[in-house]
């Protein structure tokens, strides 16, 4: 079972990063695999920035071997041409010797507000298609000049550098919490990381949806592995787990086995942030990586 942690980041402090990296820190000396850094969720459903690759950089020399994942915002769709984020991808890529992941969160507006870019082109009134700016990054990360033009964004020549060190590019992925994202996840060839909260019935569901959009995917539209992994938090789905803490409760083990037998080989816990603070989520990780 592949198991990560998933933290949504609030303001940046001093203490809070030195908090992040003892955590992210146990984690991978436990074995866990990978740690996500989302933005918060704002009060009316949209992406707060606090800058998560800021906090991916510091870990990206802290560690050695966990993967690091990004959320990035404002990509699906596109707002504008993601140049800067395709640098800053490609940049974290480099810094942590091959160990980025990026998924896409989708925008939870209905249309899509786009300033003109005198430079970049300017942006035809037309809705964009939602994966414009996963096409775009994968072409950016390419050896090859890049050059853009759709019924949106027109760009010049020019060359997106660094590189990521993983070829063709690090995975993608898109995040979501419905049928319909999932079906968009594997249509389009991405991974998917549902974030709905559901439960075992909900995420067997949207697994399957996931699968079947997958196999009508056009092979050369596949972009990353066929990946469906779910970000979990036991006690807020009826799990007594984390709640019986260290007081007989139920064992990591069995919680995963059980969502193994429904076809989840990936799996990603919350740690953050908690009503517990530091000491909740070591005790989250440590319960975690005994299974």
């Amino acid at each position: 079972m592949y198991r990560g942690l998933f933290y949504q980041l609030g303001a940046a402090s001093p203490a809070r990063f030195e908090a992040l990296r003892e955590e992210v820190a146990l984690a991978e000396a436990l074995g866990l695999d990978a740690v996500w850094c989302l933005p918060l969720a704002g009060d009316d459903g949209g992406w707060q920035g606090s800058a998560p690759e800021i906090w991916l950089a510091g870990l990206a020399g802290a560690t050695e071997r966990i993967r690091l994942g990004w959320g990035v915002p404002g990509v699906w769709p596109p707002r504008e041409p993601p140049v800067r984020e395709a640098e800053q991808g490609a940049s974290l890529d480099v810094a942590s010797g091959g160990r980025l992941d990026v998924a896409l969160l989708p925008d939870p507006g209905t249309g899509v507000e786009v300033a003109e870019d005198a430079e970049l082109g300017a942006p035809a009134t037309a809705e964009p298609a939602c994966d414009e700016g996963v096409r775009m990054w994968v072409d950016m990360w390419a050896p090859a000049t890049f050059s853009w033009t759709s019924a949106r964004f027109s760009v010049p020549p020019i060359d997106v550098v660094p590189k990521p060190v993983q070829q063709p590019h690090p995975p993608l992925w898109l995040l979501g919490w419905s049928p319909a994202h999932a079906a968009e996840a594997g249509l389009l060839g991405l991974g998917f990381l549902d974030v709905c909260g559901g439960g075992a019935e909900i995420w067997s569901a949207h697994r399957e949806c996931y699968a079947a959009a997958r196999s009508e995917a056009k092979p050369d539209d596949l972009v990353c592995a066929s990946t469906y992994a779910v970000a979990a938090d036991p006690s807020e789905t009826g799990e007594t787990g984390l709640a019986a803490l260290g007081r007989g409760g139920r064992s990591s083990r069995d919680w995963l086995e059980e969502l193994s037998a429904i076809g989840i080989d990936h799996v990603v816990l919350r740690a953050g942030p908690l009503e517990g603070g530091h000491e909740e989520t070591c005790r989250r990780i440590r319960w975690f990586a005994r299974s």
